[in-house]
């Protein structure tokens, strides 16, 4: 294979429509043989994260700053309720 430039298989030229789908191509002809050079026919998806709105920041910005204490303030009222029921149950006294 010879390409008159090596700027098409930089990283920006890559993420062009064609330039990706011809050098997958060429690879699978050189490298596999031409049986498998019509299987990618299809072109690869970009996916985009689609921008937030600024109340969609603010709660996800609390959801990351209160969900962990939450979490450990939760955790420890379930395991000091469940010390003092067995500490009832047993008969032990409080320490």
């Amino acid at each position: 294979m010879v390409v008159g430039c090596s700027e098409m298989f930089s990283d920006s030229a890559l993420s062009a429509l064609s330039n990706a789908a011809f050098f997958l191509n060429s690879m699978d002809a050189l490298c596999l043989g031409p049986e498998l050079i019509n299987i990618r026919t299809k072109m690869q998806l970009q996916r985009f994260i689609s921008p937030l709105s600024a109340r969609e920041k603010l709660l996800w910005k609390l959801f990351a700053i209160f969900s962990a204490p939450v979490f450990w303030v939760l955790f420890g009222v379930f395991r000091a309720a469940s010390r003092k029921r067995r500490r009832a149950r047993c008969n032990v006294p409080a320490v």
